[in-house]
């Protein structure tokens, strides 16, 4: 059975909401493991899963203070994916890692600002070969906009809303032997 760490939830995303949405992807072949709380995360057994789901903002708001929750973790995912494990970061997976080096690398983007509530905006597929094509759709969603710190990257996903011009959504890479989207 294949096996996927799925580490979700923080101030601003309701881990129940983010658990609802990755549930209907389980099968009989593949089952995900939920963490919610930093410091239950398996770092020290990361090679029993296939892959990495972060849908967890770099800081941890479950106290008064925040403070950020990964710490020197960071090497443990790094050699995780370089190692040849996947890595699915998601929404909020991008905020509050802009200043981790070790993060910059992997995700080769950070997360800047997001518009001003929910906006509606279309959603395309970027023409590169990965995927096969798909028609264009709307949303009403927040549009995050991001940074890339390295253009050593295939883009996959592009939203455009009226107030925001278009902005990166998706997009894919390897790092050492791992991949990471």
């Amino acid at each position: 059975m294949i096996k996927i760490l799925a580490i979700i939830g923080d101030r601003f995303h309701d881990p129940e909401i983010l658990r609802a949405g990755l549930l209907p992807l389980e099968s009989a072949e593949c089952k995900f493991v939920f963490v919610v709380n930093p410091e239950q995360v398996p770092w020290a057994s990361l090679s029993h899963y296939a892959a990495i789901v972060l849908a967890k903002g770099g800081y941890d708001f479950s106290t008064e203070m925040s403070h950020r929750w990964l710490g020197d973790n960071d090497r443990h995912l790094a050699g995780f994916v370089n190692g040849g494990g996947g890595l699915l970061i998601l929404h909020s997976g991008l905020a509050g890692y802009a200043d981790n080096e070790m993060m910059r690398e992997l995700c080769k983007g950070s997360f800047t600002h997001h518009s001003d509530g929910i906006i509606p905006q279309s959603v395309r597929r970027v023409e590169n070969g990965l995927f096969p094509a798909w028609p264009e759709f709307a949303v009403a969603d927040e549009q995050y906009c991001i940074h890339f710190h390295s253009r050593d990257t295939t883009e996959f996903l592009a939203t455009h809303s009226e107030s925001q011009a278009q902005a990166s959504a998706g997009w894919a890479h390897t790092c050492g032997r791992g991949r990471v989207a």
